[in-house]
């Protein structure tokens, strides 16, 4: 407005060309971001640079391309993870406040990014990201549990009876039988304190 004063043109044709110069960084003018084309000036334009470069507003181009900037930001430091094949054991990322990371084996590809995996009891729909890769010596079957087929893994099974004793087997070596040989426990603590 200083500068227009000073040379004595009109302060609007001013604003005019300050409205269509293009911002830095963003390759289009605020009249273009405002109403999706360029502003006649009185330099001579075609009528094809005046028209609308697309069909997308300006505004939701602007929107589109701020949120593929971001995404590429987002995605510098993640790893690629590759697409587990059928049958590899994977961990299941804990969902709905649960802290445990599942051990689960995968039996399908459902899609480009998803994938079927069985823990064992159920069978989950996991996107790649939620999937861990892991090398597990625990086999983990792929079918169905059935009654006769409990869920419980049968080695965990069989590894925690053998080295816990269960709480109603007897500890020492006397059988049940001699233990509960003597029906009056009170005469038992009478001759320990008189012989």
């Amino acid at each position: 407005m200083i500068k227009c004063r000073k040379s004595n043109k009109d302060p609007y044709i001013g604003l005019h060309k300050l409205r269509n110069t293009p911002t830095v960084g963003l390759a289009i003018s605020p009249a273009q971001r405002l109403m999706g084309r360029r502003t006649q000036t009185i330099i001579p334009a075609t009528d094809h640079a005046l028209k609308r470069p697309s069909k997308i507003p300006v505004s939701d181009k602007f929107k589109m391309d701020t949120e593929q900037l971001k995404m590429s930001q987002k995605n510098i430091n993640r790893p690629h993870l590759g697409p587990p094949s059928n049958g590899d054991i994977v961990r299941m990322q804990p969902i709905h406040n649960i802290k445990e990371w599942k051990d689960a084996k995968v039996t399908k590809t459902l899609g480009h990014n998803t994938f079927e995996a069985f823990d064992g009891s159920k069978f989950f729909r996991h996107n790649r990201q939620f999937l861990r890769k892991r090398k597990s010596r625990v086999p983990i079957r792929s079918t169905r549990p059935t009654s006769s087929n409990p869920p419980l893994n049968p080695e965990i099974r069989t590894m925690t009876s053998a080295s816990h004793p269960t709480p109603f087997e007897p500890l020492t070596g006397t059988k049940p039988s001699e233990q509960n040989s003597n029906p009056n426990p009170e005469t038992e603590i009478e001759h320990r304190r008189t012989g």
